[in-house]
């Protein structure tokens, strides 16, 4: 398996999404985050990114301090422009990133992949359909 690093864009498009469509906080072990907050955004970013270099770290070991500059820049969040993103593509930006971010042993147990988990189900729970779906059988 290959690994990258996703872009900015990618994790901003995902919490502007968030911001946007996601009513009420995203807990981890670590912390509680609010979604309509500016200040919990950008560290959701930071962790976003922090876990994605993280995983290229794991996956192909130590590289060169100029090959790993660029990507070790705290992101910096800003609300994406443009369309509004449907929940299947959020669901398939969630998707890459987890692919990209879980080189590391302990991926599962992170606060990335809570944030990941937690945009991915309220991405699911919009999809057509959902809510008229039987809950059980």
């Amino acid at each position: 398996m290959s690994a990258f690093m996703v872009s900015d864009k990618h994790i901003n498009t995902l919490l502007t999404w968030t911001n946007a469509n996601y009513q009420g906080r995203i807990y981890t072990q670590k912390k509680d985050f609010d979604s309509s907050n500016a200040n919990d955004l950008q560290l959701m970013a930071n962790v976003l990114k922090g876990e994605n270099i993280r995983s290229l770290e794991a996956r192909y070991g130590n590289n060169t301090a100029e090959e790993m500059a660029d990507f070790e820049k705290d992101i910096l969040f800003n609300f994406t422009n443009g369309r509004e993103f449907k929940p299947v593509e959020i669901i398939k930006l969630c998707n890459c990133y987890d692919y990209q971010s879980c080189e590391s042993d302990d991926y599962d147990t992170t606060t990335a992949n809570k944030i990941i988990k937690s945009i991915r189900a309220c991405a699911v729970s919009m999809l057509p359909g959902y809510d008229q779906a039987k809950w059980d059988i």
